[in-house]
């Protein structure tokens, strides 16, 4: 019975390992499948944020384009500046008028070249290629530009004229800057813009299309910065391919661990059905003779019938067994509708058929004879005084708490127990029955 209960236990701690070596395999199963789909998403979002890129890109060359447009409307507001200049030379009668206007017309151009001026300082500082027109006549405009600029910058520096006519000198002051302005607008091409921004318009309307601009532009810079591609985009492939690595390493481990403990759960679940299966088959071969041997009497000498039978004979241990006893003379029925008398007696035949399988050094009965008539107990006493002589490996001694008198004839010893009134304690005697002659037989 010892051995049964550490194989059972031993199985019992098998199976519950075999659902943690399943579990750690799904566990590793499901971790590799989500790196996996993690490494699939940033490639998604790598590839994703490179067509943002672009995309982004080709709307900052349409918003520089633009731009050009507004360069050509200043150009040509250098064109009529020059216009008027024309026109005061042949006007000389309206001179004081038509300077006070150029005057005028000089300071708007003025400020629209300083403000072109800072659109092409500002493009070149955020290094924004600007489209220029191609051919020697762009190259030359270009270099007068420079030029211009320069000879501006020595004037500059010398300080203001000796001409006492100060509307003269601003004329050619604004007339040189316009010029200068003009020169570097006239690089540029402004093809590409819509014809509604190459012509003229309300100063109003302008503004309103320029803050319109600048704000489509800040937008446009502020998501081609949100679209930036992931610069630790390798570093993190290459982490994921190394903890891949490492997943299906475990993930082989704990298959070849899963498989051992497989393969070993088989091997103790086969030791014990065949353990099992030679316990059941001797217990159940005895079973029948011992309960005949305690049921059977000169009238009855064949006994009754006693048989255990499987629940499950594929896997018997985890089911039960059924005992059938039938007394003789008596016909078939359940255990639970037997006397207490019947079931005493099936329950010994039982007991004594594993004994025989698993001897054990001696039996301690404690009033199994209580539901016994006297004919049972004469029969259950003798069948254990006959297997006390036994010189088979099925012998035994036995330990018998009885009231019954028929058992006390049938013992080697008695041992009494009573109460010592005057010590107010328990004493025992003893009587050696082995100096006598042997009992009767039984009829």
């Amino acid at each position: 019975m010892g051995l049964c209960a550490k194989i059972q236990a031993q199985l019992v701690y098998d199976e519950e390992q075999q659902p943690k070596a399943q579990a750690a395999l799904l566990r590793a199963s499901k971790q590799q499948a989500a790196d996996e789909a993690l490494l699939q998403r940033l490639r998604d979002e790598g590839a994703a944020g490179q067509a943002e890129v672009d995309r982004l890109q080709g709307e900052v060359q349409t918003a520089v384009d633009r731009l050009g447009e507004l360069a050509a409307q200043v150009v040509a507001e250098a064109a009529q500046q020059a216009t008027l200049h024309k026109s005061t030379a042949s006007l000389g009668a309206e001179g004081v008028k038509m300077k006070r206007a150029v005057g005028a017309c000089t300071a708007a151009l003025e400020a629209l070249a300083v403000r072109a001026e800072g659109i092409l300082q500002a493009a070149a500082m955020e290094q924004v290629a600007l489209p220029r027109k191609k051919g020697k006549g762009a190259a030359a405009a270009a270099a007068a530009a420079d030029a211009e600029a320069d000879a501006d910058d020595a004037m500059d520096a010398e300080g203001p004229g000796a001409s006492a006519d100060g509307d003269d000198v601003a004329v050619a002051g604004g007339g040189d800057v316009t010029a200068a302005g003009a020169l570097q607008l006239a690089a540029l091409d402004f093809s590409a813009l819509k014809r509604s921004l190459q012509t003229a318009m309300p100063a109003k309307e302008r503004e309103t299309t320029e803050g319109g601009m600048k704000a489509k532009l800040e937008e446009l810079c502020a998501a081609l910065l949100r679209s930036l591609p992931n610069l630790k985009a390798l570093e993190q492939y290459e982490a994921m391919k190394a903890r891949e690595k490492e997943q299906a390493s475990t993930l082989q481990k704990a298959k070849e661990d899963a498989t051992g403990a497989a393969e070993a759960f088989h091997r103790v679940r086969a030791r014990r059905h065949d353990l099992f299966v030679r316990a059941f088959t001797h217990i159940s071969a005895q079973i029948d003779v011992i309960y005949k041997e305690l049921t059977k009497s000169p009238v009855h000498q064949l006994g009754g019938t006693a048989y255990l039978h499987l629940e499950n004979e594929e896997l018997p241990y985890l089911h039960g067994i059924k005992f059938t006893a039938i007394p003789p003379t008596k016909r078939f029925r359940d255990m639970d509708q037997m006397s207490g008398g019947e079931k005493t007696v099936a329950a010994l035949a039982l007991l004594f058929a594993i004994h025989s399988y698993r001897p054990s050094p001696f039996f301690v009965l404690d009033e199994v004879d209580a539901a016994l008539d006297a004919t049972n107990v004469a029969r259950v006493a003798h069948y254990i005084r006959a297997k006390t002589r036994s010189d088979r490996d099925d012998g035994f001694q036995s330990i018998v708490i009885s009231l019954k008198d028929i058992f006390y004839e049938k013992a080697d010893a008695l041992v009494g127990v009573c109460k010592d009134l005057g010590q107010s304690c328990s004493k025992t005697y003893t009587f050696d029955l082995s100096r006598f002659n042997e009992p009767m037989a039984d009829v």
